[in-house]
């Protein structure tokens, strides 16, 4: 089962505090993912401290299952200075050492480059989400090929429903030939409504 919970404009204490008590049901072959952080800082850049000690509240929170943590990408739009940057990067640094010593926790490092924005800057273009979503679906394939094969689950094709602005994912087997050198998953179809699979992945 695939659930997503897209909360535009949300900081991160409102995107943590969505469906708590699905997540307590979640175990070991579940992930959850996810992404926010930059309305925080864009409002106010002393937020960061509050931002990482939502996040690790979180992820300590729920041990049971596989929590992935997109780190903050940096800002290109207009509003945007040296401080606000620096700042991203800063919090960026501090998350990726706290989660370092919690097994069950992952985070995923998002591109710098401006390639990868809208002309905007604040915002991923369709290149920037299937770079993340290609880092995602590497990251749970290597967390899914390190259980042994008896407990395996396949890892996912994230697709991005453009109607809706919410991200799907579409569970397949990989084949053999499949790695993460491979094209990333295209963007655009959405997820067909039986799979069959015990796996769930909470998108957030």
């Amino acid at each position: 089962m695939v659930s997503s919970f897209i909360k535009p404009g949300a900081n991160v204490k409102q995107i943590v505090e969505t469906q708590e008590i699905e997540f307590e049901c979640l175990g070991r072959n579940d992930f959850i993912v996810i992404n926010g952080g930059s309305n925080d800082l864009a409002n106010n850049s002393s937020e960061d401290n509050s931002v990482l000690s939502c996040l690790l509240n979180f992820a300590q929170k729920y041990p049971n299952t596989n929590v992935l943590i997109l780190n903050v990408p940096i800002r290109y739009d207009p509003l945007t200075n040296y401080r606000i940057n620096q700042d991203i990067m800063n919090l960026n640094d501090k998350l990726k050492k706290s989660t370092r010593p919690c097994n069950h926790v992952h985070l995923i490092e998002m591109s710098t480059d401006r390639k990868y924005f809208t002309n905007h800057g604040f915002h991923l273009n369709k290149p920037g989400k299937e770079r993340i979503v290609k880092q995602i679906v590497c990251q749970i394939r290597e967390i899914v090929n390190s259980v042994p094969k008896n407990e395996h689950t396949y890892p996912p094709h994230l697709k991005d429903d453009h109607t809706s602005g919410t991200m799907k994912i579409d569970v397949i087997q990989p084949s053999s030939s499949t790695n993460c050198e491979g094209n990333a998953p295209q963007l655009g179809t959405k997820l067909p409504q039986e799979h069959g699979m015990s796996s769930r992945y909470w998108i957030t």
